[in-house]
């Protein structure tokens, strides 16, 4: 997913056009579901909707000179395959400096990190101009301070030179770089 440019993320050459997972937290069973970049099913899955991906890079694109940082909600979920985190939303886009500036900021609000309803943090969005979406020693350090009981998901956005990675813990704590399915829910008038 690394290098990726931002602009034309969607669709993807290669996806998987025909996998439909059901996951739990959708009401409608049909969706179309897609790969960005590699899948390696040795470490936690993650799905994403492809709303809540193009607004975070319409903001990263529209804003590339700031930086942000967001949290990711969604639910842990165990399937057929193994672990997996459903992104289905995010909220509280704050300014901050740096990955240090955003563990104080936790720091000072830790109602960021309780639910709202069904919605559960499952990580965080970080919007770093210039910086190639490389996760950082102190994004470990916050996932660690801040996710520990959880397979925490980053993702990095860098506005400034298209880029885009995800992240996520395998069960020794060590991140690693996946891909993703985009989910797109298919209309009830698209349905077949």
């Amino acid at each position: 997913m690394r290098d990726q440019c931002l602009h034309n993320l969607l669709p993807v050459p290669g996806g998987t056009p025909g996998l439909r997972p059901k996951l739990p937290l959708l009401d409608h069973p049909h969706f179309r579901c897609q790969t960005i970049g590699t899948i390696d099913l040795r470490f936690t899955s993650v799905f994403i909707f492809k709303d809540v991906l193009e607004e975070l890079c319409y903001r990263a694109i529209h804003q590339p000179h700031d930086t942000a940082s967001s949290m990711l909600s969604g639910g842990h979920f165990t399937g057929p395959l193994g672990p997996y985190v459903e992104i289905s939303g995010f909220r509280d886009t704050v300014p901050v400096t740096d990955s240090r500036a955003f563990i104080d900021y936790l720091r000072r609000t830790p109602s960021l990190l309780k639910p709202l309803g069904e919605e559960h943090i499952v990580g965080f969005a970080h919007f770093r101009p210039g910086q190639r979406a490389r996760i950082a020693a102190a994004d470990i350090l916050a996932h660690n301070t801040f996710f520990i009981a959880n397979h925490p998901v980053t993702l990095l956005i860098d506005g400034i030179n298209d880029d885009l990675a995800l992240y996520t813990s395998d069960t020794t704590g060590r991140f690693h770089n996946v891909g993703a399915f985009l989910i797109d829910p298919i209309e009830a008038d698209e349905a077949p």
